[in-house]
């Protein structure tokens, strides 16, 4: 099978979960014989520039983003949501140009506003399958993110941003020949939305055959790896910091990994006496050091793949409900914890934080569950009989 992938970022470094999924899930695809060609954006205003930073980014191409009139820009910031902008006339050009050229069986956008590169989204002709996989339920997001009441302008531009969401989503609903969510609670969500879409499941992943099982650790350090970009985990971690952290009985030490923190955010890190990684490459060191791994998420939708590597690395795992959601994971008995409430996240992190033959045990369990169940050539396998079964469907 030829699959042309199209991804919203550069898998390189794999720092957040769009990343990691891309840094993994084509080349677990083209390990089981499969061609696949990776197309993308580029961030950096001067496109693509060496072929050792092709192989790197799994031997992608990748594209700057086009930067129309200010004006236009300006209002496309107002009238449209995030998903609608930065897009690039050469990305659109070369998807094109594949399409006529290496002739793929599936033209797959990973994420939503990958999907405006599909053909069918542009009106043009092409006889590959064409999907897409959701993050996460975009339009609900947004209302669940956005500040009610403000000025009447900043009214005004949530309501047009979410009207354009909307219609956006919609569309690609109509266009896509099968849609993936990312998890069974976002799959339900989507279904009573758009109930024509033709909607499926995929779910996130570890590249978990080649993570190591660090033993256990005595010193009582929490780990924090996350987005701090992404409003749901910047809003986690504050309340982990004013509500949970306060309530401890015992010291512990507090490690935070992350992307895109607000110097607000850092500030509040630093108060905690916690130490905090700005953008790290490499997490396994982190990792091997820490006792157990914090996941405070309260809001949001999709799954956390940073529970599924922490897990693979052996480490037990604290979170909310939320948090775990769209997991096959057993609380209390396949690596992870669940608490809900302040008192009883900083209950948990006393008690879980120290080495006992009960963390043990729980942290091989999970690790165990997700060799089993989620490494990335597990989800490859998955996505490629979805697509396999959808093509021989529209054919007959």
């Amino acid at each position: 099978m030829r699959v042309l992938a199209i991804v919203a970022d550069l898998p390189n470094p794999p720092v957040n979960g769009a990343r990691v999924r891309n840094f993994h899930l084509w080349p677990a695809m083209r390990e089981l014989g499969h061609e696949v060609k990776i197309v993308g954006l580029n961030a950096f205003p001067t496109g693509w520039r060496d072929g050792a930073e092709a192989a790197a980014n799994n031997d992608g191409e990748f594209f700057p983003r086009d930067r129309p009139w200010l004006p236009v820009r300006a209002l496309r910031a107002v009238t449209r949501s995030y998903h609608e902008r930065s897009r690039s006339s050469g990305l659109a050009q070369r998807v094109d140009e594949l399409v006529e050229s290496w002739k793929p069986d599936v033209i797959h956008a990973e994420e939503l506003r990958m999907a405006y590169y599909l053909p069918r989204m542009r009106g043009r002709e092409s006889s590959a399958l064409q999907s897409v996989t959701l993050h996460n339920v975009e339009s609900d997001l947004y209302r669940d993110l956005t500040v009610s009441g403000g000025t009447v302008f900043a009214r005004l531009h949530s309501r047009l941003q979410a009207r354009s969401l909307q219609e956006y989503e919609a569309k690609v609903v109509a266009a896509a020949d099968l849609l993936f969510a990312y998890s069974p609670v976002d799959y339900q969500r989507y279904v009573r939305a758009y109930p024509s879409g033709k909607w499926s499941q995929t779910r996130n992943g570890a590249d978990a055959r080649h993570i190591p099982a660090y033993p256990s650790v005595k010193e009582p350090r929490v780990l924090v790896v996350g987005t701090l970009s992404y409003v749901p985990n910047e809003n986690g971690l504050f309340w982990m910091l004013e509500e949970v952290w306060p309530r401890l009985e015992k010291p512990l030490s507090l490690t935070v990994a992350g992307s895109g923190a607000r110097p607000e955010l850092r500030e509040r890190i630093q108060r905690a006496g916690a130490q905090f990684i700005d953008t790290p490459r490499d997490l396994s060191p982190l990792y091997r050091e820490s006792a157990i791994c914090a996941v405070p998420v309260l809001e949001g939708s999709g799954t956390r793949g940073k529970i599924l590597e922490a897990c693979a690395y052996q480490r037990v795992v604290l979170t909310t409900t939320r948090g775990l959601e769209g997991l096959d994971l057993r609380p209390g008995e396949e690596g992870v914890i669940v608490a809900d409430d302040a008192a009883e996240f900083a209950r948990a992190l006393d008690r879980w934080s120290t080495e006992t033959s009960d963390r043990i045990r729980l942290a091989q369990a999970g690790r165990a569950a997700v060799l089993a169940r989620y490494d990335w050539r597990s989800v490859a396998e998955d996505l490629l009989r979805q697509w396999h079964r959808c093509g021989s469907r529209s054919s007959s």
